[in-house]
């Protein structure tokens, strides 16, 4: 186990140079420290993401981690290099972290990145945990490094070629038979007193696409078991689903003053050895003669 855990921890400790080396460098790499000079009176420079996590309930959905790093805390039996996606301020993260595994965070939004670096000091300190600003849908990382990989309610976020992008990105980070756990947004999450469906410029997200009224920069895009099979299966396997739900973000209740709820699908998967990819391609060659 001692070995086990060096090995890790020496493949974290060099993971900015690796990750230059892939042509990801630059100042969006955030391997111990973020932009200290940030201040609070700073927040209406911010993105939308930004001012809610460094807003006064920045902890959009409290502390305890969410249905993906509860599913990883109980499946990963020994250390692990895990890539929460989407990080946020950092609740799955520091759970996984204090369970022993190592974590590279990556989120679209600086104020996610500032607000992880308050919740993860001490383990950016012993090299246990990094921290990167930057659009998984634009960023590729080391191939087949992470034992896992973990994006909590982030996919119905970007649109179908982004999201599919993202999955590409994915499957090139995470090890053959490396874990991918994910969470997307139900149809059945759609409030039609919050949201309104839209028509997107990608046919295939027509049907699928909301906004909120009051903020409509804030894009969802539902998920069901057939979208995720869509964007899955052709590099994932053992495909399994799990419904669930948590409140949509702290201080948002409905007409009753009750909170509002989430609904999402989570999916596990696992990513294809070699093996089982040719024989897929090897299925679909087969399909296309036939």
């Amino acid at each position: 186990m001692t070995m086990k855990i060096t090995a890790k921890a020496l493949a974290l400790s060099d993971i900015v140079t690796r990750l230059q080396e892939s042509g990801f460098a630059g100042d969006s790499i955030k391997d111990i420290k973020v932009n200290v000079s940030w201040k609070p009176e700073l927040l209406d420079e911010m993105d939308n993401w930004g001012k809610r996590y460094l807003g006064e309930n920045g902890h959009l959905w409290k502390d305890e981690p969410s249905k993906c790093g509860e599913f990883l805390l109980n499946a990963l039996k020994e250390p692990s290099l895990i890539l929460d996606l989407g990080c946020g301020y950092g609740r799955d993260s520091k759970a996984l972290l204090k369970q022993g595994h190592y974590v590279l965070g990556i989120d679209k939004s600086e104020g996610a990145i500032i607000a992880s670096e308050k919740e993860l000091r001490d383990y950016i300190d012993e090299k246990k945990a990094f921290l990167i600003s930057g659009d998984f849908a634009k960023t590729s990382l080391i191939k087949n490094n992470f034992d896992a990989v973990l994006s909590h309610r982030m996919l119905h976020l970007p649109n179908t070629e982004d999201a599919r992008t993202i999955i590409d990105n994915i499957a090139a980070a995470l090890k053959p038979g490396g874990t991918l756990v994910l969470t997307a947004r139900r149809h059945d999450d759609f409030n039609k007193e919050q949201m309104k469906w839209v028509n997107s410029k990608n046919s295939n997200d027509n049907g699928n696409t909301a906004v909120y009224k009051d903020r409509p920069q804030h894009q969802i895009n539902f998920y069901d078991e057939d979208r995720f099979r869509n964007v899955l299966s052709e590099q994932f396997t053992d495909l399994s689903f799990e419904p669930g739900e948590e409140i949509e973000s702290v201080g948002n209740y409905d007409e009753n003053g009750k909170p509002v709820m989430s609904q999402f699908l989570r999916v596990t998967a696992r990513k294809k050895n070699a093996e089982e990819t040719q024989e897929s391609t090897n299925q679909d060659l087969d399909t296309l003669e036939a």
